[in-house]
């Protein structure tokens, strides 16, 4: 029976549209499986083959621009690479900084930017004024924030001009959530949603709200709930994100992964789940979950009531964390174009080429180049030139967003993409 209604799932997991939505398309795939690559020979060029133009960074290929406002949390999270003893969180994004970016975006405008960075918007001390001055220039803002701390009337008048705003949040029960994310009442997350809320009454506005979760055993139980949380305050959108290893600060350890769970466990675990998806689904809300995650769920259910360990079977290790995403066999890479339409501003003025990524491929300082200087640094092209050859570094074999594709259609992705 619950075979049967996770290949039910499955199906309306598939056919939701993707167009409309902008966050989360760096943190999971809207249809929970990779898109499957028919097996056929692999025409792909070789490297000597490539057209040149094809490694090549221009501003208009820009599809997502983040900036982080600040690199600092209020929350110690204990899966965060925040909660390790060795981290050091970057600062608030400077007013000189903040010039540099504006002064990039009136030569290079963009639609939207997303304000979520390493850290919560809410730390840096004038946010407010920065958002403003972006609204102002017509830009679409969205973000990813935890609300843990009560908002002002200013701040909360500001988030209801917001595009979309997205909670992070595993659980509402209050006991629980205060053991996986340190520091924080769920009744003040809360008191700021429906304050927001009003305040889009007021000043008729529509924020586009997403409820993300963290998948972790401690709170599966109680999916179910949240995703009625999210479907009772007027959420558009539930979503399911992996607990990622981080190996370098060893962090994800203390929680346990519901891949790990056997017997009875795994099979309340994929219950309450099912349960949780469905409620969403019922209720209207578009649901976005990670990589094969309706199918990693029907072979749990499979393996539970053998007593086996799902988890140490498949799972498979990365340079910086661990994935359940199949890694590119020969002839094929992965099916992301990030380092040509993704960059991330992080507030000491890095700039980061996608969301999971330690590399940097410059700084937005004008004085150390800048944006444009960045496109087509030296560490951006080889990040280009790895992607269309097939020969991916530990972190993009190890990805755990962006599913494989055979070389020759990635090859035909990049060169319809720089054609214009």
């Amino acid at each position: 029976m619950l075979g049967s209604v996770l290949k039910s799932i499955n199906r309306r997991l598939g056919t939701q549209s993707r167009a409309a939505e902008t966050r989360g398309a760096s943190a999971a795939t809207n249809d929970g499986n990779p898109a499957s690559t028919p097996q056929k020979p692999n025409l792909a060029l070789a490297p000597d083959q490539i057209d040149p133009k094809w490694y090549e960074g221009k501003p208009g290929y820009i599809q997502r621009f983040v900036l982080e406002m600040s690199g600092e949390c209020n929350l110690r999270c204990v899966y965060c690479p925040q909660a390790g003893e060795n981290y050091v969180p970057a600062k608030a994004l400077s007013e000189g900084m903040f010039d540099d970016v504006l002064a990039y975006l009136k030569r290079h405008p963009v639609d939207m930017i997303d304000l979520t960075g390493t850290g919560d918007m809410s730390m840096a001390p004038d946010w407010v004024d920065k958002c403003e001055r972006l609204l102002a220039l017509g830009i679409k803002l969205v973000v990813t924030m935890n609300y843990g701390t009560i908002l002002t009337d200013e701040q909360i008048e500001i988030l209801s001009r917001f595009t979309e705003l997205t909670v992070s949040l595993d659980t509402i029960d209050r006991k629980i959530l205060n053991t996986v994310r340190k520091a924080v009442d769920v009744r003040t997350i809360i008191y700021n949603i429906m304050r927001i809320r009003a305040a889009e009454r007021r000043n008729n506005t529509n924020v586009r709200w997403v409820v993300s979760a963290v998948y972790t055993a401690e709170i599966v139980e109680r999916l179910p709930e949240l995703a009625s949380f999210a479907a009772a305050f007027g959420a558009n959108r539930f979503q399911i994100q992996d607990l990622i290893e981080f190996n370098e600060f060893n962090i994800a350890k203390k929680v346990t992964d519901v891949w790990t769970l056997t017997g009875p466990q795994a099979i309340a675990a994929v219950v309450a789940t099912t349960s949780a998806i469905e409620i969403a689904q019922r209720n209207g809300l578009n649901t976005l979950m990670p990589p094969n995650f309706v199918e990693r769920l029907d072979k749990l259910r499979e393996v539970a009531s053998q007593s086996r360990n799902w988890s140490s079977m498949t799972q498979t290790p990365g340079a910086y964390f661990s994935t359940f995403n199949p890694a590119p066999e020969s002839g094929q890479t992965r099916d992301c174009v990030d380092p040509w339409t993704f960059v991330h501003v992080m507030s000491d003025g890095r700039i980061r080429p996608c969301c999971i990524s330690n590399l940097h491929i410059g700084k937005m300082q004008k004085d150390q180049g800048g944006m444009e200087a960045a496109f087509n640094s030296e560490v951006a092209v080889k990040l280009r030139k790895q992607l269309l050859t097939g020969k991916l570094d530990d972190l993009c074999t190890a990805c755990s967003l962006r599913p494989v594709i055979d070389i020759a259609s990635y090859q035909k992705k990049v060169r319809d993409m720089t054609a214009g």
